[in-house]
């Protein structure tokens, strides 16, 4: 919440003064980092934003009230890497295992990007058990995947895509599935948004993309066609230059456009710059 603090070994000595308190403050290594009161909202969630930063917050909180699991349910990939270390082979099984090291924004490079992992399909279903068939099913189903840990630092946060059907997803990737009027290049687009990403790393405390913390976020409903399918279109242009070594911090603006647009943002009251 504050700027310049780091996440590490923190100890709050909390003071409650009588009267009414003007900022909240932190000292650390005897520097004094202070937040207004009155940018705390009644969850104490506001991050230490600048004035136009908590304008956007709130309004996104006030104006947005879907939430991703109107657009999609979501898991965490289906296979845990550790439980089902002996399911996983360097050869080639014919069953692709896609990991968080094969995924960068708006791509899952099912043919390479680190070393490739197969699963022995017959064998992790066998272990799967009952649970096997239902498994089967998701992985037939189209999906949005995103990496599950990202560092705090990194630009982007949020990195997604759309994995192709019949590839298994190790558990270093979160997995969307998006509800039936909802297409996943949409549901991607946001994901992969500057908004989103501002919002996210605006609040999140560690190197996980929790889905919990996704869960929270406002998004916007599905709304105007129009709109939607201009999100899935900026998505699709980002997409193809990205595989082509094309202008892809082009596509990316037009891709934060037409969401802020879904959002309904004002004008004069997007993403504030620095991020």
């Amino acid at each position: 919440m504050f700027p310049g603090v780091t996440q590490s070994l923190c100890i709050f000595t909390a003071t409650r003064a009588a009267g009414p308190v003007p900022a909240v403050t932190l000292v650390t290594d005897g520097v004094a980092h202070s937040l207004p009161a009155e940018s705390l909202d009644d969850e104490s969630r506001l991050p230490a934003l600048d004035r136009d930063g908590i304008r956007l917050y709130r309004w996104l909180y006030d104006n947005c009230p879907g939430r991703i699991d109107a657009l999609a349910d979501m898991r965490v990939g289906e296979v845990d890497q550790t439980f089902y270390r002996e399911c996983m082979a360097d050869s080639d099984t014919g069953c692709l295992l896609a990991r968080g090291c094969h995924l960068r924004p708006f791509v899952l490079d099912t043919a390479g990007g680190g070393v490739q992992r197969d699963l022995c399909l017959v064998r992790f279903l066998d272990m799967k058990g009952t649970a096997g068939p239902a498994c089967r099913d998701r992985v037939a189903r189209p999906r949005v995947v995103q990496l599950g840990i990202r560092n705090l630092q990194s630009r982007p946060r949020l990195v997604a895509a759309i994995a192709p059907p019949g590839v298994y997803l190790g558990n270093s990737l979160n997995v969307y599935f998006p509800r039936d009027n909802v297409d996943s290049r949409f549901l991607a687009g946001l994901l992969n948004s500057r908004l989103l990403d501002w919002l996210f790393r605006a609040t999140s405390g560690n190197n996980n993309i929790n889905l919990y913390e996704i869960a929270r976020l406002p998004f916007p409903h599905t709304g105007d066609g129009g709109v939607a399918e201009a999100v899935a279109a900026a998505y699709d242009r980002c997409v193809a230059a990205t595989l082509s070594d094309g202008d892809v911090d082009a596509a990316r603006r037009d891709l934060d456009r037409a969401v802020e647009l879904c959002y309904g943002i004002p004008e004069g009251m997007g993403v504030p710059t620095g991020w």
